[in-house]
């Protein structure tokens, strides 16, 4: 049987929706950066493509950014580590 947790609500809050991807939508002032819809599910890139085109897109103007630089930085993240 599947572990229960307690606090996990048992339905859905009333409102509009009662199931599928809800949003909170909270301002951000300071460190942030917009990723458009069209990269976010763009459909013939792969998760690993889009997450590297979101953090080159996070990165201050100006920044060099190469294979081996990103590499240097991720590290360890290809092998699940």
């Amino acid at each position: 049987m599947t572990e229960q947790h307690p606090n996990a609500h048992a339905r859905a809050a009333s409102g509009r929706y009662s199931s599928g991807v809800q949003h909170v939508n909270e301002p951000h002032h300071d460190h942030f950066t917009v990723v458009g819809n069209h990269l976010a599910q763009h459909p013939e890139l792969s998760l690993t493509a889009i997450g590297l085109a979101t953090h080159i897109q996070s990165l201050p103007a100006g920044t060099t950014i190469g294979i081996k630089t990103l590499a240097a930085k991720f590290q360890g993240a290809a092998a699940g580590e």
